[in-house]
């Protein structure tokens, strides 16, 4: 990564160094490479003045391997002030931002983890 952001180095559950690139955009971003391959993502929207997670994504021969755990992790550590979609959000309640099966399998996995607290819940 250039000047304007960092990359952090980890190795993954399956032994692969997985490089994860964080520019200092706003709003954040959150890159995981492989061999120069990008393999995934975190993404966030501006919503009320916060930054809300919009997207993430992990590639299937790369996922349940703690890419996307460690993504949060290492945005945490830089940036607290980044929030994930409120679990009482769905498309029922017609709110733009909601937690899909994965994204919620993911945020409940980053609590657990003490990556993510409730704090970190967008407020209604």
């Amino acid at each position: 990564m250039d000047q304007f952001g960092m990359t952090i180095q980890f190795t993954d559950k399956n032994g692969r160094v997985i490089d994860i690139e964080i520019p200092d955009d706003w709003s954040p971003k959150v890159g995981a490479y492989h061999s120069g391959k990008k393999i995934g993502h975190l993404a966030f929207a501006e919503y009320n003045d916060i930054a809300v997670l919009e997207s993430a994504d992990v590639l299937p021969a790369y996922q349940k391997s703690g890419i996307a755990s460690q993504m949060f992790k290492e945005l945490i550590e830089l940036n607290d002030d980044v929030y994930v979609p409120n679990r009482c959000w769905s498309s029922a309640t017609g709110h733009e931002f909601y937690l899909s099966t994965e994204g919620a399998a993911l945020v409940n996995a980053c609590m657990r983890l003490g990556i993510l607290s409730e704090k970190h819940e967008a407020p209604w």
